[in-house]
């Protein structure tokens, strides 16, 4: 996952809690039922695309599954070195790299004052 997939998934998203965050605090078995269940009862032109991505179901099957599994991690885990820095997932290599704080989005920073003014 590049750094900047990081921005745009993170907490920009005006969400109490990161997207992928909430995958691994719910577990990512439990995010295959239901990505499974959506794939299972959908027949549109972006049916393919809600098809759990094959990086999951090799996580999964090797007992992957978030915060449920914490020295497994999911798409963030603890270091395993101090069990304080956070590590992000890498889909491509299938390890573990440390994370680094975002690069910030210019049109991002500029918007953080007006949202503090009040509801969009």
């Amino acid at each position: 996952m590049s750094r900047s997939s990081i921005n745009v998934v993170g907490p920009h998203t005006g969400r109490a809690m990161a997207p992928l965050a909430t995958i691994d605090l719910v577990g990512w078995d439990v995010h295959k039922a239901i990505v499974d269940n959506v794939y299972a009862n959908t027949e549109d032109e972006a049916h393919s695309s809600f098809r759990l991505p094959a990086f999951m179901e090799r996580g999964i099957n090797s007992g992957q599954l978030g915060d449920k599994t914490p020295k497994e991690g999911g798409f963030y885990r603890r270091g395993q070195k101090d069990g304080k820095a956070v590590e992000v997932f890498d889909p491509k290599t299938g390890s573990y790299q440390p994370l680094e704080k975002p690069t910030p989005v210019p049109f991002v920073e500029k918007m953080k004052p007006v949202q503090s003014r009040g509801p969009l």
